[in-house]
C-alpha cells in the first residue's frame, strides 16, 4: 500500500528498472528489520482483533416440506442476488435435502450482504426462490412457517375471510317488501328499496342518498346511458342475485360511480364499461364495497380504487386498466377466485394498498406499473399448502415498483416476464415459464394445468456437485515482504479463487478449486497454496497450480522476474483447475472460510517456507514461525525491535468478493490512495466503511486496456 507510511518518491518518475526491484528483497527466514518510510497519520489504532475479513460465516439450516416421504431429493441453492431476476447471481451454497437428509450448511458471504436468497428445487423440477434476511448467529428456514404476521381478514361484517357469505342472508332476505319497478326511466327514492323482477331496459334516476335495488334471479337489467351518471353514495347498495345481470344496453358506455359507504353485491353477471369506486382523490374514507358471490363474474373495460375493498369469490375481468389511488384500498381473492386485467397502475399519491391471496387464487395482469413510495403489499395464503394449490400473482410483461417496494409475504408464488425496480419476495417467486399451480374451472380469466411430470434423475440421488462457473469467487491479493511491511499496493500477487463441492449426503467427496492468476507485482519467486481445513480433511496442502507464478503467466521457459499486469498489460490471466478427493472423514464442505489460501515466497524446496497468510490464519507446519512467535496470525506487531507501533495490527493480504471487487492498485499506488474509505474501514475494525472496495479511485486501479 503505497501511501500506508509517506510516500516521499513521485510514481511518475520511477523507472521500470525500480518497478523491477521493489519487491526483491528475499529473506530465509522471519527477521526485525522494516521496510518503507512509516507515517505514523495513515493508519492508528487499528483494533488488535481486527481479522481484516471482508466476509462473514452463518449457519443455515433449510426445512423442506417433503410431499414424497423422503423418497425423492429437493436441491437447495443459496444465492447472493435473485437468479431469477438476474442471471449473475452467484452460489453461496447448496446441497440436497429431504425428510431424511439435513441441509446444515456454513454460508460465507460479504459482510454486505444484508439479503440471502433461497432457491429450492423440487423433485419434478419446478424453483421457488424466496428472500431471507441475514440475522445475528445461526439461521434456520422453515418453508412450513409462513412468514410474517397473518394480515389476511376482511373488514365487512357480510363476509368472513376465506369463506363466502350466506347466500339466503346477503341477497334474498329484504327482497320481499322492496318495491317492484318495471318502467323504463323510473326515479328512486331516497332510502327507498326496490327490486327489478322482469327483464328492464332503459335508464332509472338513482336517489341523492341510500337506496336499495335487488335484481332477481333470472332478471336482465339493461341500462341506457343516462343524463346523470349513475351514483350510489350514503350506503346504497345494489343486489345481483344468481341467474340475474347487470348490463349496458347495446354496448352503450355505462359507468358507475361508488361513494361513501356504498356496495355492490353480485352473485350473477355485471357487464359494463367502468365502476369508479371512492370517487376523487378528496375522498379519503369511503369505504366502498364490491362484493363477487361464488359463480359471480365481473366484466369490465376499467376500474378505479380509492379506499375500497374488492371481496372476490370467482371472476373479475377488467379488458384495460385497473388504478388504485387515493386512500389506500384492499382486493380480497378467496378461494378459487381470479381477477385479471391488461394494466395496474397504483399512483404515486396513494396510500399503501393490499391484496390479499388465499389457496388456489389468482391475480394477473400484463403490466403493473406503481410510482412513488407507497407499497403494495401481497399478502399469500398463512396456511401450509401444497406448491399446486398456491395462490398465483401473474406479470405477463412487466412489473415496474418505483420508489419503493411490492412486498410479497406468506404463501404465495409470484411470476413476473420482467421486473423493474425493487421487489421484495418473502413468498415464493418462481420461473415465469415453469408454474406449478393448478388452477382449473369457470372462475379464472385463465386456466393454468400443470403437465404431468416425473421427478427428475437428480432428484433420485443425494450426490450434488455444484456448478462452479456460477459459485461466487473471491479475489486474493498479498504483500510479499513478510515479516517486514511493504509498500501496500497489495498486487504482489493477485488471484481469484473459486469453489466447488461435490458432495454425497450433505459432505463433501471432493474439491473442485479454479484459480484465475491475475498479476505477479514482485521479481522474486512466488508460488500459491491452500490448506484445507474443513473438519476431517487433516489440513490437506494442495498447491492453487504447479509453477512458479511468473513462469505460470508468462510460459514456462521464460525465467524474466518482471511484474506482470501491475504497471501495465503485460499478460491475459491463466486460468489454472485442479480437483482433489478428500477424505471419508470430511464433514461438511469446503468454503472460502475453511480454506487457508496462502503464498510462498523464495526456494519452495527448502525444509522451511516464508508462507504469507491471510490475517488471522496460521501457518502450515513447514512455515517458517510458529504458534508462539510473533508472525503466528501474520499482523504486524509492534511489539518487535525496532518496529513501529504505528502500523499495529497491519496485514500482509485480503481477501475481497470477486463480484464487487474492482480491481487492485496499479504498481507503487496504495491501496489507501486506491480506495478513499480503506483507511476508516481498518481504524474501526472493519464497522465503518464496509463497502470500501465498491467505491474506488479508478485511476489508481490496474486496467487490462491500459
Amino acid at each position: 500500500m503505497a501511501n500506508l507510511f509517506k510516500q516521499t518518491v513521485i510514481y511518475a518518475a520511477v523507472t521500470l528498472g525500480l518497478l523491477l526491484s521493489a519487491c526483491a528483497k528475499d529473506l530465509a527466514e522471519p527477521d526485525n528489520g522494516k521496510d518503507g518510510d512509516n507515517g505514523k497519520e495513515d493508519l492508528t489504532d487499528i483494533p488488535g482483533d481486527f481479522d481484516w475479513g471482508t466476509t462473514t460465516t452463518r449457519q443455515l439450516t433449510v426445512k423442506v416440506i417433503d410431499e414424497y416421504e423422503g423418497k425423492y431429493y429437493y436441491t437447495i441453492e443459496v444465492y447472493d442476488e435473485n437468479p431469477i431476476n438476474n442471471p449473475n447471481a452467484k452460489i453461496l451454497a447448496s446441497g440436497k435435502t429431504n425428510k431424511n437428509l439435513s441441509f446444515i450448511r456454513e454460508v460465507v458471504f460479504p459482510k454486505t450482504l444484508t439479503t440471502l436468497y433461497l432457491r429450492q428445487t423440487d423433485p419434478l423440477g419446478y424453483k421457488y426462490v424466496t428472500m431471507l434476511e441475514v440475522e445475528e448467529g445461526d439461521m434456520v428456514f422453515d418453508y412450513s412457517v409462513a412468514r410474517n404476521p397473518e394480515k389476511t381478514k376482511a373488514n365487512a361484517t357480510y363476509n368472513t375471510w376465506g369463506a363466502p357469505a350466506n347466500y339466503e342472508e346477503l341477497f334474498v332476505r329484504g327482497m320481499e317488501k322492496a318495491t317492484p319497478i318495471k318502467n323504463n326511466g323510473d326515479k328512486l327514492k331516497k332510502n327507498g328499496v326496490y327490486k327489478i323482477i322482469e327483464d328492464y331496459n332503459g335508464t332509472i334516476d338513482f336517489p341523492d342518498g341510500k337506496f336499495t335495488l335487488y335484481v332477481a334471479e333470472g332478471c336482465k337489467l339493461r341500462l341506457n346511458k343516462n343524463k346523470e351518471e349513475y351514483k350510489l353514495k350514503d350506503g346504497a347498495e345494489i343486489y345481483i342475485l344468481a341467474g340475474a345481470s347487470l348490463e349496458a344496453n347495446g354496448g352503450q358506455d355505462i359507468e358507475i360511480e361508488m361513494d361513501e359507504k356504498s356496495g355492490i353485491f353480485n352473485a350473477g353477471t355485471i357487464s359494463i364499461d367502468e365502476i369508479e369506486m371512492g370517487g376523487d382523490d378528496n375522498n379519503v374514507n369511503t369505504q366502498c364495497v364490491m362484493y363477487n358471490h361464488p359463480g359471480g363474474k365481473i366484466y369490465l373495460n376499467s376500474l378505479s380504487m380509492n379506499g375500497s375493498e374488492i371481496h372476490n369469490h370467482c371472476l373479475i375481468k377488467v379488458k384495460e386498466e385497473i388504478e388504485f389511488h387515493g386512500a389506500g384500498s384492499k382486493v380480497l381473492m378467496n378461494q378459487n377466485s381470479s381477477l385479471v386485467s391488461d394494466e395496474v397502475e397504483i399512483d404515486k399519491e396513494t396510500a399503501d394498498c393490499i391484496i390479499n391471496m388465499l389457496a388456489k387464487s389468482s391475480f394477473e395482469t400484463n403490466e403493473l406499473k406503481k410510482e412513488g413510495y407507497v407499497k403494495l403489499l401481497i399478502y399469500g395464503d398463512p396456511k401450509s399448502l401444497s406448491k399446486s394449490d398456491y395462490p398465483l400473482f401473474k406479470i405477463n410483461k412487466s412489473i415496474k415498483s418505483g420508489d419503493n417496494s411490492v412486498i410479497f409475504y406468506q404463501n404465495v408464488c409470484f411470476a413476473a416476464k420482467k421486473i423493474e425496480g425493487n421487489v421484495v419476495c418473502y413468498a415464493e417467486q418462481v420461473e415465469y415459464d415453469n408454474i406449478p399451480v393448478h388452477l382449473e374451472g369457470e372462475c379464472y380469466g385463465k386456466e393454468y394445468i400443470p403437465d404431468e411430470k416425473d421427478p427428475t434423475d437428480d432428484s433420485q440421488t443425494p450426490d450434488h456437485s455444484e456448478n462452479s462457473d456460477q459459485t461466487a469467487s473471491y479475489t486474493y491479493m498479498f504483500e510479499d515482504n513478510w515479516p517486514n511491511l511493504g509498500d501496500y499496493d497489495m498486487n504482489d500477487l493477485v488471484m481469484d479463487i473459486n469453489i466447488a463441492n461435490t458432495t454425497n449426503d450433505g459432505n463433501a467427496t471432493s474439491v473442485k478449486l479454479t484459480t484465475t492468476l491475475r498479476a505477479v507485482g514482485a521479481a522474486k519467486d512466488l508460488y500459491a497454496y491452500a490448506e484445507i481445513n474443513v473438519e476431517g480433511a487433516n489440513k490437506m496442502v494442495v498447491p492453487l497450480f504447479d509453477e512458479e507464478a511468473h513462469a505460470l503467466m508468462l510460459g514456462g521457459d521464460n525465467q524474466t522476474k518482471q511484474v506482470i499486469n501491475t504497471y501495465s498489460y503485460t499478460c491475459d490471466p491463466v486460468t489454472v483447475i485442479k480437483t482433489y478427493s478428500l477424505p471419508a472423514s470430511v464433514k461438511g464442505t469446503v468454503n472460502a472460510k475453511n480454506l487457508n489460501v496462502f503464498i510462498i515466497w523464495g526456494d519452495i524446496n527448502k525444509e522451511v517456507w516464508n508462507e504469507i497468510h491471510l490475517a488471522g490464519y496460521p501457518g502450515t507446519n513447514k512455515a517458517a514461525t510458529s504458534s508462539t512467535s510473533y508472525q503466528y496470525k501474520y499482523k504486524y506487531d509492534p511489539k518487535k525491535e525496532n518496529s513501529d507501533p504505528a502500523s499495529e495490527n497491519m496485514m500482509w493480504a485480503l481477501m475481497m468478493p470477486t463480484k464487487d471487487f474492482k480491481s487492485y492498485p496499479k504498481e507503487g499506488i496504495s491501496i489507501m490512495d486506491a480506495y478513499d474509505g480503506f483507511k476508516k474501514w481498518a481504524n474501526s475494525g472493519g464497522k465503518e466503511d464496509m463497502e470500501w472496495y465498491m467505491s474506488p479511485n479508478e485511476n489508481s486501479l490496474y486496467k487490462e486496456n491500459q
